[in-house]
């Protein structure tokens, strides 16, 4: 086994208004090559933050984190099935547990000199059990849904890169309820270890 790719994050965001808010955010991942025929992929990501209510009295109003891995057999081709899992909790989004897990198959048709274009479709199962306040019972609840992932990356200059990934989720027995995420961003690389990112969540 090899390993193929090391990345640590940290970032932190200030707000000011009629009340305060800040955030950190931690994030790792790697990648490296099992046998000749697979690549095994992991991440993690811790996010926390505090705000001032309008007393100035101080509570934290983020916490969340999520660990995943991932699985992908041929990744060298054009095509390559997949298989991932994970689990996370959130205090913001109310979320004391949840497990998932996915399979599919993701197409990518460029990779190569920091230039990077793949599609990714499939099924999703997740498991989710969410806060509750004390007293009240917690409902576990099981969602099947189809899972959609693009994933772009493109040099703009000698140490400047522009990246975009997007997922969307939808439930399969109901459309409308769905889950969207983007994650986009500059990096500006200062040396060949480190790099100042711009980046922007939803």
């Amino acid at each position: 086994m090899a390993l193929d790719f090391l990345a640590a994050e940290a970032g932190a965001s200030v707000f000011f208004g009629a009340t305060s808010q800040t955030t950190v955010i931690f994030k790792s991942s790697a990648e490296y090559r099992g046998w000749e025929r697979f690549l095994h992929a992991g991440r993690a990501a811790y996010d926390y933050g505090e705000a001032q209510d309008d007393q100035q009295v101080t509570f934290v109003n983020k916490r969340s984190w999520i660990a995943e891995g991932q699985l992908d057999y041929l990744p060298g081709g054009n095509w390559s099935p997949f298989v991932l899992g994970s689990v996370e909790g959130s205090l913001e989004r109310k979320i004391e547990r949840r497990y998932a897990g996915a399979a599919g198959v993701r197409w990518t048709p460029l990779d190569e000199d920091g230039k990077k274009f793949d599609l990714a479709g499939g099924a999703k199962v997740e498991r989710t059990t969410p806060k509750v306040d004390v007293g009240e019972v917690a409902v576990t609840e099981n969602i099947g849904r189809l899972y959609t992932r693009g994933e772009l990356a493109w040099p703009l200059g000698e140490r400047v890169a522009f990246s975009l990934i997007t997922t969307y989720e939808p439930d399969f027995s109901d459309f409308g309820n769905y889950t969207v995420g983007v994650d986009t961003g500059i990096q500006f690389n200062m040396n060949s270890s480190i790099a100042l990112k711009l980046s922007l969540l939803d």
